[in-house]
């Protein structure tokens, strides 16, 4: 495979790995869970040497130090560097994924329905969306952003953007399995980036900054958030379908109509709110309502809606 023309700085360091440095990240490997300590004894290298190959490891997201102890020191886990990271990855974007020592919740955040939207507001992550362009790999897209996010984090997003339809995503070299330096490899190009779904996110995380500003109740005489005048203007239409909708139910029906109008509109939510009452049998008898058991979300009949809004 022919390789990039712009390397990350990581890929830089991996190229020019030290003998000391690339048994330390050997015996991780192998290994999977070490403390500090028993990494030292296996190694015969100093503390020092340890910890500056381990401080390492971290930042390029290859390493994290976990909550688990042994001998009353914390363990070392190696979470990069197996083919989880890239085979497991592009499987999670058509099917769940079972979860592996890469990320045990991982499957999760690609598949839920919200995982996109968590991402707006979570670890920088937006730094990554607003930075999408074609023909992008995630190499040069590590490389623009610098050292804000670790390589291993960037591949995790596309994923799940790809996995949510934000991008198209092609897969261009095989897994490195157990190699190191391949890893830091290009394994993703972005092939196509939906405009029209990236500036609804800008607008989302717009009108979350405008929400954050006015529950502080700070005014600033003669200025205004970008977006505060499209945040009242969705208010007002917010409540005003609300109340034409709310209008419109029976008494019967008003006590699911609330809790879908709320944001409980997705099955899940309502089985658990609901619990043992049986909503889907009361939901088919709202003629405005249908449950889409592909999708899971709960829809409202579009000329219902549009009257609501007039």
């Amino acid at each position: 495979m022919v390789r990039a023309t712009k390397l990350t700085k990581a890929m830089q360091y991996i190229d020019n790995l030290s003998p000391v440095q690339e048994k330390v990240a050997t015996i991780l490997q192998e290994n999977k869970e070490l403390t500090r300590k028993e990494l030292e004894e296996l190694s015969k290298l100093s503390d020092s040497t340890i910890t500056r190959c381990v401080t390492t490891l971290i930042q390029e997201g290859l390493v994290v130090e976990t909550n688990k102890k042994r001998d009353k020191r914390k363990l070392l886990r190696w979470v990069g560097g197996v083919p989880a990271l890239e085979s497991e990855l592009m499987g999670a974007t058509s099917k769940r994924a079972l979860a592996s020592d890469l990320a045990e919740y991982y499957d999760y955040y690609v598949t839920d329905a919200f995982s996109l939207f968590s991402l707006l507001f979570d670890n920088n992550c937006w730094e990554i969306i607003v930075n999408l362009n074609e023909g992008l790999s995630d190499t040069e897209l590590h490389q623009r952003l610098g050292k804000d996010l670790p390589l291993d984090i960037i591949r995790r997003v596309l994923v799940v953007c790809d996995a949510h339809n934000l991008i198209r995503l092609t897969r261009i070299r095989e897994p490195s399995d157990s190699n190191v330096t391949t890893l830091f490899e290009p394994l993703f190009r972005i092939d196509v980036v939906n405009r029209e779904y990236q500036e609804y996110l800008t607008l989302l995380r717009g009108l979350a900054s405008a929400l954050q500003f006015k529950m502080e109740n700070r005014k600033v005489n003669g200025y205004s958030k970008m977006y505060e005048g499209l945040l009242e203007a969705s208010g007002v239409m917010y409540a005003d379908l609300k109340n034409k909708i709310t209008s419109s139910a029976s008494h019967s029906d008003i006590n699911l109509i609330n809790k879908i109008i709320n944001n409980y509109d997705f099955a899940p939510d309502l089985d658990r709110v609901f619990k043992n009452e049986n909503w889907r049998t009361k939901a088919k008898t709202v003629q405005f309502i249908k449950y889409d058991d592909n999708t899971d979300h709960i829809l409202f009949d579009s000329k219902f809606i549009k009257n609501g809004r007039q």
